[in-house]
């Protein structure tokens, strides 16, 4: 099934990947909320995730719309989970996860475009891999958007894959 060997693409290219000082799902969910830092301190120790695999579906389903407000390592950290997650559930949930994954990589803007800086040539061609896949089978202006617009140099027969 070609998902699972996307999902296995995504696993491979940010298999080693940690979140070092980033954000955690819990504080980026509290992103905008004027939080002391005890109250940030607080949220982070909820997420007690070594590797961004030990990330429990329930938690990506629960917090659909925090993308956003990661900073780039938290970002680049869940990224492979949220995607993970989206193409095993996107025929069967009634979350709007997979969109929200779908939309935050087309988004083109400078903040979002700064995250991108970070991930390896291989971690950026598994983001196409999955942007493609969703174009194909799930239609929506959102997944070509993001091709069209950045995406596209990393799809893998456009040759040698262009280096951010």
């Amino acid at each position: 099934m070609e998902l699972l060997v996307i999902a296995a693409e995504i696993e491979q290219a940010f298999e080693r990947v940690q979140l070092e000082d980033g954000k955690t799902i819990h504080e980026a969910n509290l992103e905008g909320c004027y939080l002391n830092e005890q109250e940030r301190m607080d949220a982070r120790a909820k997420d007690t995730e070594h590797n961004w695999q030990e990330v429990a579906p329930e938690k990506i389903e629960s917090f659909q719309s925090v993308l956003t407000f990661f900073d780039s390592k938290g970002w680049r950290f869940y990224m492979p989970a949220f995607m993970i997650w989206a193409l095993k559930n996107w025929r069967t949930t009634k979350s709007v996860t997979a969109d929200s994954v779908v939309w935050d990589l087309a988004n083109v803007e400078p903040h979002f475009m700064d995250r991108y800086k970070l991930l390896t040539a291989e971690q950026a061609r598994s983001v196409y891999r999955f942007l493609d896949f969703m174009d194909r089978h799930n239609p929506e202006d959102d997944a070509k958007k993001g091709i069209d617009a950045y995406w596209y140099k990393f799809a893998p027969e456009s040759g040698d894959l262009q280096e951010q």
